[in-house]
C-alpha cells in the first residue's frame, strides 16, 4: 500500500480551524453532550467512555462538554475515559445553565461552576471555557466581570459564548473589559455584532431599527478599538 493509499482518519481529513487565534484543531469534534443527555446519566458508563477513546482513535482533538450535561456525568466520563490526555487535546466546556434549564449568570455561581469543571475535568485550566446562556436578570458587565477574573487566575484560557439571546437589556453600553475578555477581535466583533441585533430586535421596525443597531455598531467599534490599542496588560 502506497501512503496515497493510506485512509486518513475523518477527524484530520475535515481540516482544521483556529480557535481564538490560539489554538489549532481538526474542524470534526466531538460533541459530548449525548453520552449523558442533558438531564440524564449514561445508561452505560463502559459504553460511553469507550465512545470517548474512539473518538480520540478517529483524530478528534476537540471535545465540547458542558457542566450541566447530566449533569456533571459528561464531564466525569472525560477524564475517566481519557486521562492522561493526548497532549493535543483540547477541551471546552460550558457553565451558567441552570440545572433546570434557566441561565445562572451571577458572578459566585459562574465561579461555583467553573471550579467544579475543573475539578470533574481533571484540569488546571480550561482551554475554552464558554458561558451557556447568557442570563437576563444579571447585568452583563458582571457576568463578564466573573468570567474575566477567572481567565485572570489562570482557570480559563480563552472565553467563549454558547449562544447568544435577546437579553432584554437594551441599553447595554459595552465596557472595554467585556470586549477584552474574549479571545481576539474577531471574536469580540462576532459576539457584539450577534448581541447587537438580539438586542435591537424586539418591538423595533424600520428606521428605529436601523438606529439602534447603528448605536450599538458605535459602541462595538469602540470596544474592538480598545483591543487594537493593545489594552490588554494581563
Amino acid at each position: 500500500m502506497t501512503a496515497a493509499d493510506e485512509i486518513v482518519p475523518p477527524a484530520p481529513a475535515s481540516g482544521e480551524f483556529s480557535v481564538g487565534g490560539a489554538l489549532t484543531v481538526h474542524r470534526l469534534g466531538f460533541g459530548a453532550m449525548r453520552l449523558p443527555g442533558v438531564w440524564e446519566r449514561a445508561p452505560d458508563d463502559r459504553a460511553a467512555e469507550e465512545v470517548l477513546r474512539e473518538a480520540v482513535r478517529l483524530g478528534v482533538d476537540f471535545i465540547d462538554t458542558a457542566e450541566a450535561y447530566g449533569p456533571h456525568t459528561s464531564e466525569r466520563l472525560i477524564p475517566a475515559a481519557l486521562r492522561p490526555y493526548p497532549e493535543n487535546l483540547v477541551i471546552a466546556t460550558k457553565g451558567g445553565l441552570g440545572h433546570d434549564g434557566r441561565p445562572e449568570g451571577r458572578p459566585e455561581r459562574l465561579r461555583e461552576g467553573c471550579v467544579g469543571s475543573l475539578r470533574r475535568l481533571g484540569l488546571e485550566t480550561i482551554d475554552l471555557w464558554q458561558l451557556h446562556r447568557i442570563d437576563p436578570t444579571v447585568p452583563l458587565e458582571e457576568q463578564f466581570g466573573a468570567i474575566r477574573e477567572l481567565q485572570d487566575e489562570g482557570k480559563i484560557r480563552l472565553v467563549g459564548v454558547s449562544e447568544v439571546v435577546d437579553t432584554g437589556q437594551r441599553d447595554v453600553t459595552v465596557p472595554a473589559d467585556l470586549a477584552d475578555a474574549l479571545a481576539t477581535e474577531d471574536a469580540a466583533r462576532q459576539f457584539f455584532e450577534a448581541l447587537a441585533y438580539t438586542t435591537a430586535r424586539s418591538g423595533c421596525a424600520g428606521s428605529r431599527r436601523r438606529r439602534r443597531v447603528e448605536t450599538r455598531s458605535i459602541r462595538i467599534s469602540k470596544a474592538v478599538e480598545s483591543l487594537r490599542d493593545g489594552r490588554r496588560t494581563h
